[in-house]
């Protein structure tokens, strides 16, 4: 893969797999497509898969949130691998910091796509 655009991350996405970018001078490792490094700002970052299992780093519960998304919903941010990614828990499930997660898919919201995440 070469440059990491966001349709391609959304591809991946779909395809099951987490993709990032680690960055070749100070090997800091991202979640999301970016042109630079966030960590040193280099432009000499190249795609890497990121583990579908994590741990939750934190959490938080939506209680009020658009209509169409529903109520009561938990994201998360958590660790895969060397890289921190922002995504929904399933619903009806619940996590705690620390609690094992995997990648189960693909949310789909306003034709965006975000990691889906179900507790193990």
């Amino acid at each position: 893969m070469d440059r990491l655009t966001h349709e391609k991350w959304e591809a991946a996405l779909e395809d099951g797999s987490l993709v990032g970018l680690e960055c070749e001078e100070c090997e800091y490792v991202t979640a999301t497509p970016n042109a630079a490094c966030v960590h040193c700002g280099d432009r000499s970052v190249s795609p890497v898969r990121l583990p579908k299992q994590g741990s939750v780093y934190s959490k938080t519960t939506i209680e009020v949130a658009p209509e169409a998304q529903g109520s009561g919903y938990q994201i998360a941010l958590v660790d895969v691998g060397d890289a921190r990614v922002l995504g929904r828990i399933t619903d009806g499930e619940r996590v705690d910091i620390d609690d094992e997660v995997e990648l189960s898919g693909p949310y789909e919201y306003d034709d965006d796509l975000a990691p889906l995440f179900e507790p193990i």
